[in-house]
C-alpha cells in the first residue's frame, strides 16, 4: 500500500538559503538524525546522485537517490533502497525577504511486513524531526 507525507512551514528565512542547504547532499550527515553517512556518487549542474546511510534501532540502512534541481524546487527518486517505491519534493516558496514557505511532499511504498506494523503516526513523526532538521540547519 502506497503511504503519503506532506509538510508545510513558513520560517524566516531567505528562500536560497534553505534550498543551497537541501542541494549540500553532503552535509546532511552533520544534521540529519540517524543519518551516519551522505556521500555525493555523482553530481552535474541539474541532478546529483547520493547515497544516504542512517542506523536507526540498532539497524544500518541505505538509500540511493536521485535528486533532481530546478530554482526552489527539488524532485528525489529513489534508485536503490529500502523502500519499494519512493518519490519526494522540497518546494520553496519564497514569500519575501527573510520569508519562506518549506514544503515537503513524499509519496512512498514500504516493503509488506514493515508497512503492516509501522504506524503512521511514527512516519510522520520521524518526517517532521528530518525537515525541522533543515530548518535548524539554517538559522
Amino acid at each position: 500500500m502506497s503511504r503519503s507525507i506532506s509538510f508545510s512551514k513558513k520560517v524566516n528565512l531567505d528562500s536560497t538559503k534553505i534550498n543551497n542547504l537541501i542541494c549540500d547532499f553532503s552535509n546532511y550527515k552533520n544534521f540529519i538524525p540517524g543519518c551516519t553517512s551522505s556521500i555525493s556518487l555523482k553530481k552535474t549542474s541539474s541532478w546529483e546522485l547520493g547515497q544516504l546511510e542512517f542506523n536507526l534501532l540498532g539497524k544500518t540502512s541505505f538509500i540511493k537517490t536521485k535528486n533532481t534541481y530546478e530554482e526552489n524546487h527539488i524532485i528525489m527518486n529513489q534508485v536503490e533502497g529500502p523502500f519499494d517505491d519512493f518519490k519526494g519534493e522540497w518546494i520553496i516558496e519564497n514569500l519575501g525577504k527573510e520569508l519562506c514557505n518549506v514544503i515537503f511532499k513524499a509519496k512512498f511504498k514500504l516493503p509488506f511486513l514493515i508497512d503492516a506494523v509501522t504506524p503512521n503516526t511514527l512516519i510522520e513523526s520521524m518526517s517532521e524531526q528530518i525537515i525541522n532538521s533543515f530548518i535548524k540547519q539554517a538559522r
